[in-house]
């Protein structure tokens, strides 16, 4: 097997371990897209069956918070990868991904992915080791946040919490109701 010449996947740690014949291999069932700054490659929630690989650009990976507004999780570059989890259980998109500059993608379908395992078995267990050490990655780094809702109990001030407590009374039902019947009645 070749392993001296470099393609466009050396560098991509999701790809690195494959040789070089392995990677061009690869390289020859993906194909080129290309997204204008500004454009929605994907949405969350979308059929999620491609992998991306950045050739050129950037692109900003953002999730909806609990009122819908979308909240930067990450800004990619070239040789970053997006998509993953979608290639290997083609669920749907757990965020939205759009250009921020032109953007050259090479573009994994999972169908197109899966035909390559086949001919290319002892991939699988490279990029599966490579998979399971960013799971932990990413595990490790969950773990290690900090609850905001707590840092900020911790912080709150017994003053704060008196405004807190005489605004949530203010703005209850119940007292829109008391003062109108009482006001309503004087």
């Amino acid at each position: 097997m070749d392993t001296s010449a470099e393609t466009p996947l050396s560098h991509i740690p999701l790809f690195a371990r494959l040789d070089g014949t392995e990677q061009r291999a690869l390289l020859g069932v993906m194909k080129q897209q290309v997204a204008r700054a500004t454009d929605t490659i994907f949405w969350v929630g979308d059929d999620g069956d491609t992998l991306f690989v950045i050739e050129s650009g950037r692109v900003s990976i953002t999730a909806p918070d609990e009122r819908g507004d979308h909240i930067v999780l990450d800004t990619l570059g070239p040789g970053a990868v997006f998509g993953e989890i979608g290639l290997l259980d083609g669920g749907p998109r757990t965020a939205t991904v759009r250009a921020i500059s032109d953007v050259s993608l090479l573009a994994l379908r999972r169908d197109d992915f899966h035909a390559f395992l086949r001919q290319w078995p002892d991939v699988a267990i490279d990029i599966l080791q490579i998979m399971g050490s960013r799971q932990r990655v990413s595990t490790a780094a969950i773990r290690g946040l900090t609850n905001p809702n707590a840092v900020i109990a911790e912080k709150t001030t017994i003053w704060q919490r008196v405004s807190d407590t005489i605004a949530t009374v203010a703005a209850s039902q119940a007292f829109s109701l008391v003062h109108v019947f009482w006001f309503g009645g004087w």
